[in-house]
């Protein structure tokens, strides 16, 4: 199993709901580790990380992560418009930072942080994220 951190979020009314349902769909594909719980960040988006195990490659997990946008009502041409009903993002993925600015970012780092407070021992999921360079 592969480990992965997404991160989930969305700046609309169906936001919150989105979220929850996004992260059930996403369990057909591994297995849940730990989650932040969402919360609010200063850009006014919804968010909640997820810490994931997977068996799947990271190409397959972002293809399912963009048809679950889909299927919940995220179109191409909304976040042009500046609405974001669910945003899921692929994070890291097996050791390897695949969007670095979103791993740079505030709103991610306060999730994280609120996984690493809410769980007892995250050292054996984290092991290989300790050499993440970005």
């Amino acid at each position: 199993m592969n480990p992965a951190l997404l991160c989930l979020g969305g700046n609309t009314v169906e936001t919150s709901g989105n979220i929850t349902r996004a992260i059930s769909m996403l369990a057909q594909y591994g297995h849940i580790y730990a989650n932040s719980g969402q919360y609010p960040s200063a850009s006014g988006y919804l968010n909640e990380v997820v810490a994931f195990e997977s068996a799947i490659s990271a190409e397959a997990l972002v293809a399912h992560a963009k048809r679950i946008e889909l299927e919940l009502g995220r179109l191409p041409h909304m976040k042009a418009q500046g609405i974001v009903p669910i945003d899921i993002d692929v994070v890291a993925y097996a050791g390897r930072v695949l969007r670095p600015q979103d791993y740079a970012s505030a709103y991610f780092r306060t999730g994280l942080q609120k996984i690493a407070v809410s769980t007892d021992d995250l050292s054996k999921f984290f092991t290989n994220f300790a050499a993440i360079k970005i």
